[in-house]
Formats: C-alpha cells, structure tokens, sequence
C-alpha cells in the first residue's frame, strides 16, 4: 500500500493555534515531519489544538512525533488538546506514551589498548 505523504499544517484561529496532522505519519515519512516540527515555536501562541481528524496511519515512530509535539507545547507552558483521535491512533499513542523518555543508546567508548588485549585473549584461545 502506498504511503500518503504525512503533513503539518498550522494556523491560528480563535487566538489558539491549530494543527492539523495529514497524511501517513510513519518511519516512510517521519524524517520531513521531523524536521517541521524541529522548526516550529510553541512560546506565545496560546492554547494548541492537534488535529488528528484526517491522520492516516500511524507507526510507532509517527506515534513519538505526536508526542514531541505535545512535550514541545508543554514546556513552552502552553495547553495542548488532541482531537479527532481514532481509537487505534488513540490507543497506540496511550502505548508509546506509557514507555516514557528512552535514553538513548551510548555505545562503549573504543579503547584501542583493551582491544588489543582482547584479540590477543581471543586468539590465544
């Protein structure tokens, strides 16, 4: 099945900013929606409604940009309501939200000495 692009669109109205979530929000199109979001500023804009009415599918990553955006609305003080949820969209944000901030995978810092001695310790045996 082919994916819809996923879109953001923002405007004000009723001095309360609306987002309306369009299209596919998946890992096929998580990378655009990221950087829009990355991008936009929650400070001053009152109340936040997110749309979901016209939201397509939804991954898990499409879930967790949903939830920047309402962690992004948040710490800006502003009040952010979700509507037009269907109850899959609804039941899988619920999910991803449940598991929390993830810290970020750190690989081992390289330290050339111990990986000698750990090729030597390998082919000795």
């Amino acid at each position: 099945m082919p994916s819809t692009p996923g879109d953001l669109e923002a405007r004000q109205r009723d001095g309360s900013l609306h987002l309306g979530a369009t299209g596919d929000w998946t890992i096929e199109t998580a990378t655009k929606l990221h950087s829009r979001i990355q991008n936009m500023t929650f400070a001053g804009k009152g109340d936040v409604v997110l749309d979901l009415a016209q939201l397509g599918r939804l991954d898990s990553t499409g879930a967790w940009l949903v939830l920047d955006i309402r962690q992004r609305a948040e710490t800006a003080d502003a009040t952010i309501r979700t509507e037009g949820a269907t109850e899959a969209h609804t039941a899988l944000l619920n999910r991803i939200e449940a598991l929390g901030d993830c810290a970020p995978v750190v690989d081992p810092e390289f330290h050339p000495l111990i990986a000698l001695v750990e090729r030597t310790g390998r082919a000795a045996y």
